[in-house]
């Protein structure tokens, strides 16, 4: 007996190894303490065995090992919904093998499955193969990796479906007198349904999120045909200025050398005006990416009647990827401009941009409605179109993370914040 136990004890460390292999796997990216999460699963061999070992009854067992997994699951930063899906279907696959296993081995009834008393090592091979095997089912849920928040009905499909496995795979063992054959043909196919519906949502998945950055190509495009168009205007004004500059300087020379000074004050005026519908200038860093972006975006806001204060100093020669800088001021301050246009009076944008020993400062506070929601510092559109809206946000947030940086947001009463640091 002794030897036994001594078998079943390493045994069931493999089969605890190949659980934490395929969690850590899925879930590489979500882990929140190596060493805490590696602790959780030793302490989940150690009362499972415990249970095992002392002979405890299998719904002791069957709930303990539910439980200890719900808590592992803490190790990982996914929501609750994500959270149960990943217990139910784990779950399934422990309790398909077990069964599995039981009849191969002994054909003993189902209550006993959890509590088997082998006396070879032949049953624990048979189900170490079988997790090994098994276990990367688990990996097909990288739908969970995919998406922030599952709706309700593609959740409560992904819990029912190994949830109605186990309940028909207990209804199939007690009508079908425990045959061998008739089960792993049924289990064979409960397996393949499995599979088949995970399958069919990445499948959904994937398209949703090709289609996603389809539309986030197309909104960078836009802004970088709108710069085109902006840079295209100074070109063109610019080119008129300077054709005519000479017949201009000429003509207002004449104006003074005959005492016309009134007219030749105007005749300047004109000329700045002509400037100054070119668009006005807010910055000048010398780096034409940041530049043309925020004179840009800021003169479209002023036109709308937005206040702006907006405070630059960066190098013309600053190492960051056009297409990011671009594409973060760009979303930065079209929201900054969309949160101030549900406001009547006193809107306002003010912007500043720093760089210090190779890190960029920016940020951008303005007025809003007040009517906002933030969760894990995301924020969360109340717009009805939230999809499009979050091409921008999410735009940010993973051009941050490039840049191994920070994304903060703050408000205080009617004022919105939100502050950027940049490594580069």
């Amino acid at each position: 007996m002794k030897n036994y136990y001594i078998t079943y004890m390493i045994f069931n460390a493999i089969n605890v190894f190949l659980v934490y292999k395929s969690i850590h796997k899925l879930l590489y990216d979500n882990i929140k303490n190596k060493y805490l999460e590696i602790g959780t699963y030793i302490i989940y061999y150690l009362i499972i065995s415990t249970l095992y070992i002392c002979s405890f009854t299998p719904n002791v067992i069957i709930i303990a090992n539910i439980t200890v997994l719900f808590l592992i699951l803490f190790n990982y930063s996914i929501n609750m919904k994500n959270r149960i899906i990943l217990l139910f279907n784990l779950y399934f696959i422990l309790y398909i093998i077990n069964v599995l296993v039981a009849l191969i081995v002994e054909k003993i009834h189902i209550a006993t499955v959890n509590i088997f008393k082998y006396s070879s090592i032949i049953p624990f091979i048979i189900e170490n193969i079988c997790y090994a095997v098994t276990l990367r089912f688990i990996t097909l849920l990288k739908i969970i990796n995919k998406v922030k928040s599952l709706n309700n009905i593609v959740w409560l499909s992904l819990v029912l479906v190994p949830t109605s496995s186990i309940i028909l795979n207990i209804i199939f063992i007690n009508i079908s007198n425990y045959n061998l054959i008739y089960y792993i043909i049924f289990i064979s196919i409960i397996v393949m349904i499995n599979i088949s519906i995970y399958l069919l949502y990445n499948f959904i998945f994937e398209a949703i999120e090709k289609d996603m950055k389809n539309k986030i190509l197309e909104k960078e495009n836009k802004l970088y045909e709108e710069q085109f168009k902006n840079t295209k205007k100074y070109i063109d004004i610019t080119r008129k200025l300077n054709h005519d500059f000479k017949y201009h300087l000429i003509h207002t020379k004449k104006l003074i050398i005959n005492k016309e000074y009134k007219s030749a004050i105007n005749y300047i005026d004109d000329i700045s005006k002509l400037q100054e519908n070119s668009d006005k200038k807010f910055i000048e860093t010398g780096n034409y990416n940041i530049d043309n972006i925020v004179n840009f975006k800021l003169n479209e806001a002023s036109n709308k009647s937005i206040n702006i204060n907006v405070l630059a100093n960066v190098p013309y020669d600053i190492n960051i990827s056009e297409f990011y800088i671009v594409s973060i001021l760009g979303n930065l301050i079209q929201n900054a401009i969309e949160a101030n246009e549900k406001i009547e009076h006193n809107r306002f944008i003010d912007l500043e941009i720093k760089y210090k020993l190779n890190k960029l400062f920016i940020t951008i506070s303005n007025r809003f409605d007040r009517n906002i929601k933030i969760k894990n510092n995301k924020l969360i559109s109340t717009k009805n179109n939230k999809f499009e809206y979050g091409i921008g946000m999410e735009n940010i947030y993973n051009f941050v993370k490039k840049y191994n940086g920070e994304l903060l947001y703050n408000y205080k009463d009617d004022i919105f914040i939100v502050e950027i640091l940049l490594f580069i």
